[in-house]
């Protein structure tokens, strides 16, 4: 059910972190990023290369959940409640969600998880527990949907925090035929090596 909901332009979203169930939402307006025009602002590509820990592909899943959903409390606008946390654990052991972890002396600092169909990849959501933590797994990401031939990145709403990357709102009825075609492609979500040059240059070839 969850993934043809997606399929469609819905997502889950709670009203509270004590709501019980879900909504599935379609907004009318929603927010993508383009891989092609993903901006690095300078400052942070040279914190990225120098960084002090190491990215990790679902490396612990459920605890980049409860971070995002803990995170969301202290500011008290959480949509993340523990069906959602429950639905996305069953979608990660199904081979269809996953997180990408900032960890430093074995801890996780930072993280985002999400979900692919096709050539889509929905970010759900992100915390940081150290400065850029949570940026430095977004570049990563970008880079893995871009090696692996993804189509957009889809934001679902549109911040200042994303726009500074890139992010662009368009129209759900826009959003619609990107989101048709982008499903059928046959991507994979296959992570990249530990190396953050690796992951700069992927997308500086890929905006040239």
């Amino acid at each position: 059910m969850a993934l043809m909901a997606y399929a469609q332009g819905y997502f889950p979203m709670a009203e509270s972190i004590d709501e019980p169930h879900c909504v599935w939402v379609r907004p009318k307006k929603r927010g993508m990023i383009p891989l092609d025009q993903f901006h690095i602002q300078t400052k942070l590509a040279q914190k990225f290369r120098n960084m002090q820990g190491q990215l990790f592909y679902d490396r612990d899943f459920e605890q980049v959940l409860k971070n995002c959903q803990t995170i969301r409390k202290d500011k008290t606008d959480t949509w993340i409640n523990d069906e959602i946390i429950d639905l996305y654990l069953e979608l990660h052991e199904e081979g269809h969600a996953h997180s990408i972890e900032y960890w430093e002396d074995d801890q996780l600092l930072g993280g985002l998880y999400g979900l692919h169909i096709g050539g889509i990849f929905f970010g759900e959501s992100m915390f940081s527990r150290a400065t850029n933590a949570s940026k430095f797994c977004l570049i990563q990401l970008v880079a893995t949907l871009i090696q692996n031939k993804f189509k957009i990145l889809d934001a679902q709403f549109i911040n200042t925090h994303l726009t500074q990357f890139g992010a662009i709102e368009i129209d759900q009825v826009d959003f619609e035929p990107i989101l048709e075609e982008g499903i059928k492609l046959d991507c994979a979500f296959i992570g990249l090596p530990n190396a953050p040059m690796n992951a700069l240059n992927i997308i500086e070839k890929y905006k040239t």
